[in-house]
């Protein structure tokens, strides 16, 4: 360093020539350490915090030049001794508490001079300005020991342990609020999606450009993907559709339902987990088929795509304790072979899909609460899929896909074609998706209706496309998808189950029954299908049998009308309507049907009742 820095300082030479002078000197003496050396000429030459100065003034004591050549004080040889060279004189000069509060007050120095703290999502992050990178402060933040082991501050060694300790509380007073994102962010205001690539790339999409910013440009700030693997932008097939010809090759897609394109659907999804941050309210794409189906592939394929090589299928425990775990940690998970009906599945995935703040105890604590935004993405598999609840399902999409038949090909040879594909793969989507910001900005204004729960997905879906033919399209996708949410709720639905088979009885059409007495119909009648240890285990009183009927309704209104009377006090009393095409609807069994429609029918049909019947007055 101290010859690199005298030729560049003193003799004005050229790098190159400094490098070749260096090769000299080292075959000379038989120096095997001859790269260290060049290195340390690059580095020189990279900037004017050098050695150099140090010997220019003086200060080198070994080695000393017959006049100091610069008397100016500047920030360069301060400049010149990094930070861990700052620590290690500090252990030399001090000890115990004075070294550790000295250690601690230059490390926050260091950060209020080089870098920012910010929080986002309960959590504390260490952004570095030369770094570009985001670190959680974390006990256990591999990139946040990285930085300190480079700082002289070993993670094994107790001093580590105190300045993380000083440095959480630093951050507690002093960090910024910011909203720190993962993998992509869709700025709604400037029509400009952000996607990360690596700590220190990120890509800039609007309809008309793809550019490369650092991360922290543009106030717009990413955590670290450990296990993200970037992609290059190349040229890509104009004629083909990329994306779909990798997801879906030798799959058997269930297309017995005309009314619905699963292709499409498995599309549209793919696309929006690039806009979570216009979708507080997330769909649940599940997979469903008997084992060989490629339910899994399917899933794993689009993860590796998004995520690169390390990305896999994962699965909870039986208690699915670690599911909170998954959710908060990560932006897309897909959960394999979630066959096992428990309460608890279905509490989380309703939060997921509705964007609720999940609440845990702070570990290290004993009563601490903490709040998270549930802002994953998740896709599940399942052969028999028992997340059946009524407000799951109306958050689900179901792809049923059936058994492969001579088509099995090795997982690892598809995840070579898929990596040897990824960054053509990538580069369509990117184009695809200068199409959907485009498309998004011209229908920003407009409003959409429509009967899909997950209101979100459905108007992302809806502005996505360009034309009206597209979106008449989509809307009866949609209505169709709706129904096959209903009929997901109800199949294994044993209070369904039971239904069906009490008004097989043509003499219960004609009751009434109040809550306690239909509890006994369904208890007796359970009895009889030997479904009663099942049926006492869930409903144990009248009111949870009812609440579920009520619940159910609208699933099976075009098979079973529930009627509910209030009686005296707050008794209420249930009569059933068997719903048969091939006869005439009843006054009540009318009513009931009018009222099951979408609100913009309900009211088309009021007006064409009001002019049919000549008028309001009338």
């Amino acid at each position: 360093m101290a010859i690199a820095g005298v030729l560049k300082k003193i003799l004005n030479t050229p790098e190159e020539e400094a490098i070749n002078l260096i090769k000299l000197i080292a075959q000379h003496n038989h120096d095997e350490e001859i790269n260290d050396r060049i290195s340390a000429v690059k580095s020189t030459y990279k900037s004017d915090e050098i050695a150099g100065c140090s010997i220019m003034q003086g200060n080198n004591e070994n080695i000393t030049i017959s006049g100091t050549l610069c008397t100016e004080n500047c920030e360069l040889v301060t400049k010149a001794y990094t930070v861990k060279d700052k620590v290690r004189n500090l252990q030399m000069a001090n000890k115990g508490h004075v070294l550790k509060d000295a250690v601690v007050q230059l490390v926050i120095k260091t950060i209020e001079e080089t870098g920012k703290i910010y929080a986002s999502n309960h959590k504390y992050y260490l952004f570095i300005d030369d770094e570009k990178e985001m670190i959680p402060i974390l006990r256990d933040s591999m990139s946040l020991m990285n930085l300190m082991t480079k700082w002289g501050i070993n993670a094994a060694e107790p001093l580590y342990k105190y300045v993380y300790h000083e440095l959480i509380a630093f951050a507690a007073e002093n960090a910024t609020n910011v909203d720190i994102h993962k993998f992509a962010y869709y700025d709604s205001k400037k029509f400009a999606l952000y996607l990360y690539n690596t700590s220190k790339s990120i890509f800039k999409i609007t309809e008309d450009n793809i550019t490369t910013i650092e991360n922290g440009d543009e106030g717009i700030l990413f955590e670290e993907m450990n296990n993200y693997q970037p992609f290059k932008i190349v040229e890509f097939k104009k004629d083909a559709n990329c994306l779909l010809d990798i997801i879906i090759k030798d799959l058997n897609l269930d297309n017995s339902n005309p009314n619905i394109n699963q292709c499409k659907l498995v599309e549209i999804w793919f696309y929006c987990l690039f806009f979570e941050s216009i979708m507080p309210t997330k769909p649940l794409l599940v997979t469903i088929g008997e084992k060989g189906s490629g339910k899994s592939s399917i899933l794993r394929r689009m993860g590796k795509l998004l995520m690169g090589e390390k990305f896999n299928v994962t699965s909870t425990t039986p208690d699915h304790k670690n599911l909170v775990t998954l959710i908060t940690n990560n932006y897309l998970i897909v959960l394999d072979n979630m066959d096992s009906p428990t309460t608890q599945i279905n509490d989380s995935l309703a939060r997921i899909a509705t964007g609720q703040v999940i609440m845990v105890r702070d570990y290290y604590t004993t009563n601490t609460q903490i709040e998270y935004e549930a802002k994953c993405y998740v896709a599940l598999t399942s052969r028999k899929p028992q997340f059946t609840r009524d407000d799951v399902a109306d958050r689900l999409i179901c792809i049923y896909l059936g058994r492969l038949e001579n088509k099995f090909i090795a997982e690892k040879d598809l995840d070579k074609e898929i990596m040897e594909s990824r960054d053509e793969v990538m580069s369509y989507v990117i184009s695809r998706l200068q199409i959907i910001i485009k498309n998004l900005k011209k229908n920003d204004n407009k409003t959409f209706k429509h009967a899909f729960r997950i209101a979100d997905f459905a108007d992302f879906a809806l502005k996505s496309v360009d034309s009206e033919t597209e979106q008449n399209i989509l809307k009866n996708l949609f209505s169709a998808l709706v129904q096959q949410q209903k009929e997901f709720a109800t199949q294994d639905d044993i209070i369904y189950t039971l239904l069906k088979e009490i008004i097989s009885n043509k003499f219960n059409l004609s009751q009434k029954f109040s809550a306690s007495e239909l509890y006994r119909k369904f208890k007796h009648t359970a009895e009889a299908l030997e479904l009663d240890r099942f049926f006492n285990s869930i409903y144990s009183n009248p009111k949870a049998l009812t609440t579920h009927l009520m619940n159910i309704q609208s699933n099976i209104s075009k098979e079973i009308i529930i009627y509910r009377q209030k009686g005296h006090g707050n008794n209420y009393f249930y009569s059933f309507i068997r719903v048969d095409d091939t006869k005439p609807l009843s006054p009540n069994e009318a009513v009931e049907m009018l009222m099951d429609r979408d609100a913009d029918k309900q009211i088309n049909a009021y007006n064409k009742f009001l002019k049919d019947r000549g008028g309001k007055n009338e």
